[in-house]
């Protein structure tokens, strides 16, 4: 099924610029910058640290930066920005890019929010404990407690550079299970915006982590498989009853994954005082896992949003306990998104990728351009499209 051209979104970190609670945190002007080039190489070829090309560090506090990034993004095809929004009970983090978009009306950029709902911690693992725990995600109990949260969304929504799907704003959730009253919070938010801006909201649920509770699908519209997450944590085909060893392993990993956050600190602390170690893994292997999933159309009952990456090694976060991925290059990528391409024109889901990422240099997955490939991964998406016009 041929649905016209399809949409390639790219999610957006919002962590390169200066704030007081990252000031209070690691130190007086910490950005996200920090990490890329302190990053140090683990191997002979490793390529490490990731140099943005012509050594552009920006800083998103300048609207010239965000002016830059969306004329970019318009010459090479991408439809808009994924932007990571963050929100624990009213507090808000990193949300100045978002508040310069809505300040300057004439900026040619389309955007929409993920709420990165996860606590923020010290080790950059997401390991609960009170050692590590900067910012727990906590979330308002009471309507009107929620009202702040959602009178800001509606704000944005009404936005004509918001961007939309089937003609309804988007509004995606890192981990939608994870929100304690998540049916209260998410039809609330529904009527809240449809009452306000009279339009009806696509909430849309990303899949990383099996979900340890599937209930929540009822209150979503779609499922996003959020790459290469989605294929390192889980088997090939997300629903499978298949016993073979490679999804009794991906069963462990739910077990841990979803294990009570004491169990889960006390692992953690054991594995910090063993041998450090780097994880390497085959590109072309993961990106098989990503095509193998996309080749469903549903999953937990919902129409699925295919996921991409350009590619993967965290070094700047974890230094000896990265993950690498090897075979990485512009090439390998276009060869594997024009596959996954083919699958979603031929799919009755939204004509939608979702690529993982525009900037997260952090963990070397990034479109934009760098010392290595220049424009290498932006010219790739600009080519696929173009070859399915």
């Amino acid at each position: 099924m041929d649905n016209g051209n399809i949409k390639i979104y790219a999610h957006y970190l919002p962590q390169f610029h200066e704030t007081q609670e990252n000031n209070i945190w690691w130190g007086k002007g910490f950005t996200e910058w920090n990490n890329v080039r302190n990053a140090e190489p683990l191997f002979e070829t490793h390529n490490q640290p990731r140099v943005p090309f012509d050594k552009n560090y920006y800083d998103l506090s300048d609207i010239e930066t965000l002016r830059w990034q969306s004329s970019l993004a318009k010459e090479y095809g991408v439809e808009g920005f994924n932007i990571y929004h963050y929100w624990s009970s009213g507090v808000q983090l990193l949300s100045k890019p978002v508040q310069l978009i809505i300040e300057e009306p004439d900026l040619d950029i389309n955007f929409n929010l993920v709420w990165a709902n996860h606590p923020w911690v010290r080790s950059w693992k997401n390991s609960p404990g009170k050692d590590s725990l900067l910012l727990d995600q906590t979330y308002e109990i009471s309507y009107e407690d929620r009202l702040e949260h959602y009178k800001y969304l509606s704000n944005l929504m009404r936005d004509n550079r918001y961007s939309r799907i089937e003609g309804k704003p988007l509004f995606s959730i890192y981990r939608t299970y994870d929100i304690t009253n998540f049916s209260e919070y998410l039809d609330d938010m529904r009527e809240f915006i449809l009452k306000d801006i009279g339009e009806e909201i696509h909430i849309n649920s990303m899949i990383q982590y099996p979900p340890k509770d599937k209930s929540f699908a009822a209150h979503v519209d779609t499922v996003s498989l959020f790459q290469p997450g989605t294929a390192m944590y889980n088997a090939d085909h997300l629903e499978s009853s298949d016993t073979s060893i490679k999804n009794l392993i991906m069963k462990f990993k739910e077990i841990f994954i979803n294990a009570p956050t004491p169990i889960k600190s006390l692992i953690y602390k054991v594995l910090d005082k063993g041998p450090k170690s780097v994880s390497i893994l085959d590109y072309d292997k993961i990106w098989e896992a990503v095509l193998s999933q996309s080749s469903q159309d549903r999953y937990i009952g919902k129409k699925v949003i295919r996921g991409a990456y350009t590619d993967w090694d965290n070094t700047a976060r974890y230094g000896k306990e990265a993950t690498i991925f090897r075979g990485s290059s512009p090439d390998n990528f276009k060869k594997y998104l024009r596959r996954l391409v083919e699958i979603v024109r031929n799919s009755d889901c939204p004509q939608v990728i979702f690529v993982n990422a525009w900037n997260e240099w952090g963990e070397a997955c990034y479109l934009e351009p760098d010392e290595l490939y220049g424009y290498g991964y932006l010219e790739v998406i600009r080519d696929v499209l173009k070859e399915n016009q």
